[in-house]
């Protein structure tokens, strides 16, 4: 009976080996980038709540939450951009206030909506 050669035996263990170590290598990178967004969710969450509680003191009128969510998640994605210029920061700052001036516009058009002689 022929048997193996030693370098097959070998050769197919590592090979077995390095698909294992890529795989765990894919799926802790998979993790982690999961694990980084939800905190930085958490994050803007917090930012917004912590803002719209601050500007709850000092204003009777005011946005909804939500649009205090978005807006801290737009400025925290300018932040992170690692070649962030005053150009760069300007044409987010114009689309972050278009982006709010449409969900205001929503907000607006469905509380008149809800107003009794409205239907």
């Amino acid at each position: 009976m022929d048997t193996f050669p030693l370098w097959i035996t070998v050769v197919s263990t590592l090979g077995g080996v390095l698909i294992t170590a890529v795989a765990s290598l894919v799926a802790t990178y998979i993790s982690k980038r999961s694990e980084e967004r939800k905190h930085f969710q958490n994050l803007v969450v917090q930012i917004a709540i912590s803002n719209w509680q601050e500007a709850a003191k000092h204003s009777n009128a005011m946005p909804p939450v939500p649009h205090y969510v978005v807006y801290a998640a737009l400025m925290a994605r300018l932040i992170d951009d690692p070649c962030l210029t005053p150009e760069k920061a300007k044409q987010s700052a114009d689309r972050a206030s278009r982006i709010l001036d449409a969900l205001t516009d929503n907000a607006l058009a469905a509380s008149r909506k809800d107003e009794p002689g409205q239907r």
